[in-house]
């Protein structure tokens, strides 16, 4: 849960990484799409892999920003 949900001046997030991993269901979005392009480019390596790990399982290998996600 502390990776999860993260805290920055007293205002708790969630991580990118499961927000992005939820917009994923959705490629039909412009707005899901342009999120991973912005925040993809700033993840750091640990919230890309765990990222490019759960498209994987999810997504049976067959999703398009899995490629993308390549650390």
């Amino acid at each position: 849960m502390d990776k999860a949900i993260l805290c920055k001046n007293n205002f708790n997030y969630l991580s990118p990484e499961l927000v992005l991993l939820y917009k994923s269901t959705d490629l039909k979005r412009d707005e899901n799409r342009l999120d991973f392009e912005n925040v993809s480019r700033i993840m750091s390596n640990e919230s890309k892999e765990w990222l490019y790990n759960a498209l994987k399982i999810i997504y049976n290998n067959n999703h398009e920003w899995i490629q993308l996600l390549r650390v």
